[in-house]
């Protein structure tokens, strides 16, 4: 069974790519903050501190929004450092035991076993495969040319899953 894939990279897909890092990846970390202040909040209510709740309430909400903003800020200011990566187009071949990436402009070509994976995340459109942990492939379902995302999928889970690195999410 192979199933390939040619993807252009976007910065849509990468921004895409780095708020799912930032807040679906870990659900807890980045509400920590939202989480700290509420309780501060209802300290400050308790101790009619009102002033005080005030802020901390402000702050329960704006957090993730905040959090949200500055990383599509970062997303966009490291494409503006990285302007070929919109440019470049990564072929994926996957068989049996490996994923085989190459990448037309550089020619570079890199073989990964499976097991060596660090993860890779399911979601209803994309395939997060991450070869370290902050180094990762973006592969959108639609972007198959040969095989089926559910194919992909069963071979992610028949080799991942039992190490518990293969997440749906």
């Amino acid at each position: 069974m192979m199933i390939e894939a040619a993807v252009k990279n976007s910065e849509q897909a990468f921004i895409d790519y780095k708020l799912f890092d930032a807040f679906r990846r870990d659900y807890v970390k980045p509400y920590i903050g939202s989480v700290l202040a509420l309780i501060a909040g209802v300290a400050f209510m308790i101790m009619q501190q009102y002033i005080y709740a005030v802020i901390a309430a402000i702050f329960t909400v704006s957090f993730p929004l905040i959090l949200r903003w500055l990383t599509v800020k970062g997303a966009k200011h490291m494409l503006k450092q990285n302007p070929d990566y919109t440019e470049m187009m990564a072929f994926y071949v996957f068989d049996t035991s490996r994923m085989h990436v190459s990448f037309s402009e550089s020619g570079k070509r890199s073989s990964f076993n499976y097991v060596d994976l660090f993860c890779v995340y399911e979601t209803s459109e994309v395939f997060y495969i991450y070869i370290q942990p902050t180094k990762c492939f973006i592969l959108p379902k639609s972007k198959l040319t040969a095989g089926s995302p559910q194919q992909l999928s069963r071979l992610f889970s028949a080799v991942l899953l039992p190490r518990r690195k293969f997440i749906k999410r």
